[in-house]
C-alpha cells in the first residue's frame, strides 16, 4: 500500500512517523547540502523574487503566533513569509531524485502539498501578493512534475497500470512495487494547483499583471495566463485519467476500475479520506471555472461528482454510530463507510473533515450546518482527552497523540470550542513553528474568528435608468462559529435614491447554512442625477463592522427637436428631426410621442422608438379643412418611468385645395320622404356615422336624397354608408345642374356599411343618391362627395381611370388603385393640389409636376410612361 491518504488502516503509525520525518528532512541544512540543479536554480529565482516582495528582515527560520485571539498580526504574516523563504519544493512528487527511502505523496497530503495549501490560506488572510506569487512558483514546479511533462531521467514518462504514460502525478518512487499506481492523491494534487488558480481568478485586478519570475516553465507571463494554464493541465489530466477510470456513469460516484492491472495493485478509492482527496480537485476546478465562466458543462460535471461523493460519505459517517457524549451529539465512523474499524484522527480523519468543510462552504451544494456540528463535538468531547492530548481514533481509542493535524481546525466553524482545543494544543507544543499548514491553519481560523462574519454583495455593478430600480444580493456568512446578530445598512446613495434590505437584521444563530442571502433593493427617482456611485453595504454586529462596495450606474437621456419652427399649408405635411443624447451609457429604448397637435393633424415617428444617442424623423400631417393656427408641439421621449420632452412650433396656413374635403358636408339636402324630424336628409350629410336619414314608413322603392353643392363643383368619388340598417338592393349616383334632369354616374346593388364609388370627374351643382329598390325602409348614415386626382388612359380623360387621394403611390399601389403602368395619357388635378408623375418605380426617373388638369401628357414627354406618383397639397 502507498502512504498517507492511501494507507491501510493498520499502517497509520508508520504514516505519522514519516510525516514527522519529513519535518526533519526539510531543514535549511539539508537544503544547503543538495547539489545544484535546475530546480535549485529556479528556487533561487523564486527566493529572490519572494525576498524582494517582503518588507521585513528575516531573523529566524521559524514561524510566530503572537496570540490565539484578535487580528492576525504583521509579525505573524512576516514570520510565515520568512519561513517559506527557507523552504524549497521537492524534486519529484515522491521526494528526492532516485530516492529509495519509501517517501511518497509529497504534492498531495505530504508537506509540499500542505505548503501550497498554507500559502493559499495565508494569502486569503493577508492579501499579500508576495505570498501568492511564491505559491505560483511552487505550483509551476508541481505542474511540471506531471508524469508526461517530467523527463524519464527524473522518474517521469512512466508507463502506468493502464499501459499508458498517463497525465498523472506519480505518488511513488520508480523502484516502489506500486510505481505504476496513481489514485486519489492525484486529484488532491490537482486540488492544490486549482486552489492557486482560484485565488488568482478571484482577484481580477492582477489578471493582466506580469508574474515576476520570468515564466520559467512557459505557463504564462501574466497571473491570468498562469491560472488558465493550471486549469487546462488539470482538466486534460481528468479527461484522460480520473474521469475515464474512476467515475461511474450515471451515479457520478467514485469507484475502483475493474481492470485486472488495477486490481493487482491492491489499492482502494472508497475510503472516506481518499474520496475527499478526489473531491479536492473536482470542487476547486469547478469553483475556478465558475469564476472564469468559460465552461458551465464542466462545472456541472465536477459539481455532480463532488455532491454524489460527499452525499454518500456523509451518509455513511453520520449514520455509522451517532451517540451522545456529555450532552452533545457526536459521531463515530469508520475508515471505510461500512468498515467497523474506527477512523483514525490523523490524516484519515483530518481529510474527512477537510472534504466535508470544503463541500459545506460551496453554497451551491446545499449542505446544512446542523448535521456537521456533531463532527466538531466529536473533536471537543471525544477525541480531546485533556491536557493538550488527543485520542488516536475518532471513538477515543487508538492510544494518544499530541498535538493533532491541522485540518481539524476547520471544524471550529461548526463549534468554536474546536479552535480552542486544537489550536491551543498546537500553540502550547510549538508545533506551528516549523509546520506551515499548522501555522497557517491556526491563523486562518484565528482570522475568521476575529472577523466574525463576512459581507459580500453582488453583482459588482448595476446600471439603471433614472427613475428605475435594481437589486443586489447581499450574502452574510458566519465565520469561526460566530452566531450573533448582524445589522445591515447602506451608504453612498445618490440624491433621490433609496435603499432597502428585505431583512435589515439577521441572527446568524438561526442560519443552518454556510451563508444566507438578502436582497438589497435600490430605487432611484427621475430627479436622480446620472453618474456612477459607490454604495457601501455595511454589516455591523457590536463593535465589528464589515463593508463591501458595489457601484450603481445611473443613466439618463436628453431629447431635442429641430428646426424649432415649421410652416405647413393645410392638407400638407412637414418634418422635424428628433435627437436623443446619452448620459452615462443610457441603454433603454426610448418611445417617442407628441402632443399639442391641432385638431385633425396626425404625427408619425420614423422610427417610433430609438436608443440614445439616436435620431428619428417626426412627420406632422394636416388636413385640407384645418384652419390657420400656431401650435406648440411637445415632443416626448419615454423609457420606463423616465421621460423628457422638448417643444417646437407648428404654423398652419389655410389651404385652397379641395383634396380630401367632403364637398357635401353640411350642405343643403332634401329627400323623397322622411320618417320623422329625427331622421331628415340633413343627417346624411352631417359627417356623423351615428345619425341617419330614413324614408317615410312604408316607403321602400324609388326613394332618394338630393344634395345641393351650392354651385357647379367638380367631383369624382362618393362614399356611401348604410351602417344602421343595410336594406338597399339597388342604387344610382346621379348628377344634375337643375335638380330636375339627372345623369346616371354609377349604378350598384347593395351599399353596406361603407361603399366607395368612383367615376370619371364631372361637374354639377346637385348630386343625388337614387334608390330604386330596398328590402325595407331605406336608411342612409352618410353621403360624402370628394374630388381626387385622377389618371386616365387616353388623352382628354378617356379610357380607364383611377382615383388618387392625397398620398404617395409606388407602381404596385398605382396598379392596386386601378391604374396601369406606363399607360396614362391625361391627368386631373384638383385645385390646391399638385401631382408629381415619375417614369420609374418608387419615385425614380424623370418626373413631371402637374398643378392643374392636363388633357394630354404627350407634350411634356411623360405620355404612357408613368410608373409612380405623389399627390400633395400645393
Amino acid at each position: 500500500m502507498t502512504g498517507c491518504g492511501c494507507f491501510d488502516i493498520n499502517k497509520q503509525s508508520h504514516n505519522y512517523g514519516f510525516y514527522k520525518a519529513q519535518i526533519k528532512q526539510r531543514t535549511p541544512a539539508v537544503i544547503v547540502e543538495r547539489k545544484p540543479d535546475m530546480k535549485k536554480t529556479l528556487f533561487s529565482t523564486l527566493l529572490l523574487t519572494f525576498i524582494a516582495c517582503c518588507s521585513v528582515t528575516i531573523h529566524a527560520a521559524t514561524m510566530a503566533i503572537d496570540s490565539l485571539s484578535g487580528a492576525v498580526t504583521t509579525n505573524e504574516i512576516a514570520s510565515f513569509k520568512a519561513y517559506m523563504q527557507t523552504q524549497t519544493p521537492p524534486q519529484t512528487p515522491w521526494g528526492a531524485l532516485n530516492g529509495t527511502n519509501g517517501s511518497h505523496n509529497l504534492w498531495a497530503d505530504g508537506d509540499d502539498g500542505r505548503d501550497l495549501e498554507a500559502m493559499g490560506e495565508m494569502y486569503e488572510v493577508s492579501g499579500d501578493i508576495a505570498i501568492l506569487t511564491n505559491m505560483i512558483g511552487w505550483a509551476d514546479i508541481c505542474v511540471s512534475q506531471r508524469n508526461d511533462l517530467m523527463s524519464s531521467a527524473n522518474g517521469g514518462q512512466r508507463v502506468m497500470w493502464t499501459g499508458l504514460k498517463d497525465k498523472v502525478w506519480c505518488p511513488n518512487e520508480p523502484t516502489d512495487p506500486n510505481a505504476k499506481y496513481a489514485g486519489s492523491e492525484n486529484e488532491d494534487v490537482e486540488g492544490h494547483i486549482a486552489y492557486c488558480a482560484k485565488l488568482i481568478l478571484e482577484n481580477p485586478s492582477i489578471w493582466n499583471t506580469t508574474v515576476p519570475d520570468g515564466n520559467p516553465f512557459g505557463y504564462g507571463v501574466t497571473y491570468f495566463q498562469r491560472a488558465t494554464n493550471y486549469l487546462a493541465k488539470c482538466d486534460e489530466a481528468n479527461d484522460e485519467y480520473s474521469l475515464k477510470w474512476f467515475i461511474q456513469a450515471g451515479s457520478n460516484l467514485i469507484i475502483p476500475p475493474t481492470n485486472s492491472a488495477w486490481i493487482a495493485l491492491d489499492e482502494n478509492v472508497t475510503a472516506n479520506n481518499r474520496q475527499m482527496m478526489f473531491t479536492s480537485g473536482f470542487q476547486r476546478l469547478a469553483e475556478a471555472h465558475e469564476l472564469l465562466g468559460d465552461n458551465p458543462s464542466r462545472v456541472a460535471q465536477y459539481d455532480a461528482i463532488v455532491v454524489a461523493t460527499v452525499d454518500q460519505d456523509l451518509t455513511g459517517m453520520i449514520n455509522f454510530d451517532p451517540y451522545t457524549k456529555s450532552g452533545h451529539s457526536v459521531y463515530d465512523w469508520g475508515y471505510y463507510p461500512t468498515n467497523n474499524a474506527p477512523e483514525s484522527v490523523e490524516i484519515h480523519g483530518e481529510y474527512d473533515m477537510i472534504g466535508v468543510w470544503r463541500a459545506y462552504n460551496r453554497a451551491a451544494y446545499g449542505y446544512t450546518l446542523s448535521p456537521l456540528i456533531p463532527f466538531a463535538n466529536t473533536m471537543v468531547y471525544v477525541i480531546y482527552l485533556g491536557t493538550n492530548t488527543f485520542a488516536g481514533n475518532v471513538d477515543a481509542s487508538g492510544g494518544t497523540q499530541s498535538p493533532i493535524y491541522s485540518g481539524w481546525l476547520l471544524t471550529a466553524d461548526w463549534n468554536p470550542q474546536a479552535y480552542i482545543t486544537v489550536a491551543g494544543a498546537s500553540y502550547t507544543n510549538g508545533w506551528y513553528k516549523n509546520k506551515t499548514d499548522v501555522d497557517a491553519g491556526i491563523l486562518f481560523m484565528k482570522n475568521r474568528r476575529y472577523l466574525e462574519f463576512s459581507v459580500s454583495a453582488s453583482p459588482a455593478s448595476q446600471s439603471v435608468n433614472a427613475g428605475s430600480g435594481t437589486s443586489y444580493t447581499t450574502s452574510l456568512s458566519p465565520l469561526g462559529g460566530f452566531n450573533g446578530t448582524v445589522n445591515l445598512t447602506i451608504s453612498g446613495l445618490p440624491s433621490g435614491a433609496t435603499g432597502n434590505f428585505n431583512h435589515s437584521a439577521i441572527n446568524l444563530a438561526t442560519i443552518d447554512a454556510p451563508s444566507t442571502n438578502l436582497t438589497l433593493t435600490v430605487t432611484t427617482s427621475t430627479s436622480t442625477p446620472g453618474g456612477t456611485y459607490m454604495l457601501n453595504v455595511i454589516g455591523t454586529s457590536g463593535s465589528v463592522s464589515h463593508t463591501d462596495t458595489v457601484s450603481l450606474v445611473v443613466s439618463d437621456f436628453t431629447i431635442s427637436a429641430t428646426p424649432s419652427s415649421q410652416t405647413v399649408t393645410a392638407g400638407g405635411s412637414t418634418n422635424y428631426t428628433v435627437n436623443t443624447g446619452n448620459i452615462n451609457a443610457f441603454t433603454g429604448n426610448i418611445s417617442l410621442s407628441a402632443s399639442g397637435l391641432p385638431s385633425g393633424a396626425t404625427v408619425n415617428f420614423s422610427p417610433a422608438s430609438i436608443n440614445a444617442p439616436g435620431s428619428s424623423t417626426m412627420t406632422v400631417t394636416t388636413t385640407n379643412t384645418m384652419p390657420a393656427s400656431t401650435n406648440t408641439l411637445t415632443v416626448k421621449g419615454t423609457s420606463g418611468s423616465l421621460s423628457h420632452s422638448s417643444t417646437v412650433t407648428l404654423i398652419v396656413t389655410p389651404s385652397t385645395s379641395t383634396a380630401g374635403v367632403n364637398l357635401a358636408l353640411n350642405k343643403t339636402a332634401i329627400a323623397s320622404s322622411t320618417w320623422s324630424t329625427n331622421y331628415t336628409a340633413a343627417m346624411a350629410v352631417d359627417g356623423s356615422d351615428s345619425t341617419r336619414w330614413s324614408a317615410a314608413s312604408g316607403q321602400t322603392n324609388n326613394q332618394w336624397v338630393l344634395i345641393d353643392l351650392g354651385a357647379g363643383t367638380s367631383y369624382n368619388r362618393v362614399l356611401l354608408k348604410e351602417i344602421s340598417f343595410p336594406r338597399v338592393t339597388s342604387f344610382k349616383i346621379q348628377s344634375s345642374n337643375d335638380a330636375t334632369n339627372f345623369t346616371d354616374l354609377v349604378t350598384g346593388t347593395t351599399i353596406g356599411a361603407s361603399n366607395t364609388v368612383m367615376f370619371a370627374q364631372v361637374a354639377s351643382r346637385y348630386v343625388r343618391l337614387y334608390i330604386p329598390t330596398s328590402a325595407g325602409v331605406p336608411t342612409i348614415n352618410e353621403i360624402q362627395v370628394y374630388q381626387d386626382a385622377q389618371l386616365f388612359q387616353n388623352t382628354s380623360y378617356g379610357g380607364w381611370f383611377a382615383n388618387f387621394p392625397l398620398g404617395t403611390y409606388t407602381m404596385a399601389q398605382l396598379i392596386a388603385a386601378g391604374g396601369v403602368n406606363d399607360d396614362a395619357s391625361s391627368v386631373r388635378v384638383p385645385p390646391g393640389m399638385k401631382v408629381t408623375l415619375y417614369t420609374g418605380d418608387n419615385f425614380t426617373g424623370t418626373n413631371v409636376v402637374e398643378t392643374a388638369d392636363d388633357p394630354s401628357l404627350i407634350d411634356n414627354g411623360i405620355n404612357d410612361a408613368t410608373s409612380s406618383l405623389k399627390v400633395e397639397a400645393n
